[in-house]
């Protein structure tokens, strides 16, 4: 509460972000923000050790727990990290009480791996898995012609056409499986996003912006750090703000396998040294993860970064709806006339809702999102014509346009989550059940037995 509290810090920030005071109080509120870390994670370890989590001991029989932490049933993607797999090489992984075996995934991380299980929980269930080895796999022929030749690409087209037929398929050009087919293009970004259960493409045809694109912009100062912002008014940019439009410059395949794809985007973006996108493609559950890394560069000037979230169900009868603290309500309707229609704080997310389909965007790290031109504009209040619930939207990542108070340094280095999900269901709550689902995932841990 002390970190969220309206002022961030000494009332010069911006005109003077050198001050020791300013610094001192980003300090402090780091201090807020890290006392709370801790409390949390603290509350997580006696809740994981209270159903059985241990210390790393070699030797002993491993053994995965998942506990839902909800009030209804999900499908997830249990997340374990590892730094080794204790003499496990050629397995399979069960639940314990069943007997059955679920699809698993093993990934990889900086220290060792990641360990990817699909979940399938009641509300509040817990279950355990357990690793059972095999015998290895036999090798692979390669007959008349190497599918993967001695450096190691796989580019044939034949291959990939294969592959598709076993359900899913994911190369540097799409990505496709049973729930979505995924195009992008150098240069333009993601350029199509398709549902393959509805056959409905999914990227508004009138945006303006590819999926998941990155925006930046910067304004220029003509007089003061302080005048310039304050002269921006409601808008939060100037008729000079400099904008610029992240480009795809790489599509790289990181991993492939029973659970998910995934695929780096690296992108050319103004106002950072790197930027990229992580895209995971899940196979059993309808769901895209996006990761959006950047490395992003100290500007005083006022600056906004966006991702542009250009989305729709293809259904002519769609609504918006987006979730505040304590309320689910459609903008730019369901709410007071003459109040502000630009922006919005959500919770857990937004959604596009038909009579067919639930589009459903869950934003656990940046929950502030802009409607409508994201250029200077003309201000227009709810109730005032041409104000309407169906309009583009983006994830405003990040600024430092405020007059005062409020950090002004954006640089470093960044990583925030988004995540898109289909739901055949016409219930607006159920929803945004779902996009609480995927910001609040099924807890883990491990054991030693």
């Amino acid at each position: 509460m002390f970190y969220a509290e309206h002022t961030w810090g000494y009332s010069s920030s911006i005109v003077e972000p050198w001050h020791p005071n300013v610094n001192k109080l980003d300090l402090r509120k780091s201090l807020f923000a890290l006392k709370a870390n801790e409390s949390a994670s603290r509350a997580i370890n006696k809740i994981t050790y209270f159903h059985g989590e241990t210390s790393i001991s070699v030797h002993k029989q491993l053994t995965f727990g998942a506990i839902n932490p909800h009030d209804f049933p999900v499908i997830d993607v249990l997340n374990v990290s590892l730094e080794s797999l204790f003499g496990h090489r050629h397995f399979e992984i069960l639940e314990k009480d069943t007997g059955l075996v679920v699809p698993h995934q093993i990934g990889h991380y900086a220290r060792g791996y990641e360990v990817n299980i699909l979940v399938k929980l009641d509300a509040k269930q817990k279950k355990s898995y357990v690793i059972r080895d095999i015998a290895a796999p036999p090798l692979i022929s390669a007959g008349n012609c190497a599918k993967v030749a001695v450096e190691g690409v796989n580019d044939l087209a034949s291959t990939f056409a294969e592959t598709l037929q076993t359900g899913s398929v994911v190369t540097p050009y799409k990505l496709d499986n049973k729930f979505f087919r995924i195009q992008y293009e150098e240069g333009q970004g993601i350029t199509s996003i398709y549902d393959n259960i509805n056959d409905k493409e999914l990227i508004k045809p009138t945006s303006k912006f590819n999926a998941f694109t990155p925006i930046y912009e910067v304004t220029p100062v003509k007089t003061t750090q302080y005048e310039e912002r304050r002269l921006m008014g409601r808008n939060r940019k100037a008729v000079h703000t400099q904008r610029d439009i992240g480009k795809l410059l790489s599509a790289t395949v990181l991993e492939d396998g029973p659970l998910y794809s995934r695929v780096e985007f690296g992108y050319q973006l103004q106002g950072t040294n790197a930027s990229s996108l992580i895209l995971t493609a899940y196979k059993e559950i309808p769901r895209i993860d996006v990761d959006f890394r950047f490395h992003k560069t100290s500007v005083w000037e006022p600056e906004n970064l966006y991702l542009a979230l250009p989305f729709t169900t293809g259904y002519d009868n769609e609504e918006f709806w987006v979730e505040k603290t304590g309320t689910i309500f459609r903008p730019r309707i369901d709410q007071l006339p003459g109040t502000c229609t630009d922006f919005y704080a959500l919770q857990d997310g937004m959604c596009y809702q038909s009579s067919n389909s639930s589009l459903i965007i869950a934003t656990p790290d940046t929950p502030l999102i802009a409607m409508g031109d994201i250029k200077s504009h003309e201000i227009k209040l709810c109730g005032e014509e041409g104000v309407n619930n169906i309009d583009d939207v983006y994830a405003w990542v990040m600024n430092n346009f405020w007059e005062t108070n409020f950090k002004v340094d954006l640089g470093g280095f960044h990583q925030y989550r988004y995540s898109l999900l289909l739901n055949d269901s016409n219930n607006v709550d159920e929803a945004f059940q779902a996009a609480k689902a995927t910001n609040y995932p099924v807890l883990g841990y491990y054991s030693f037995i």
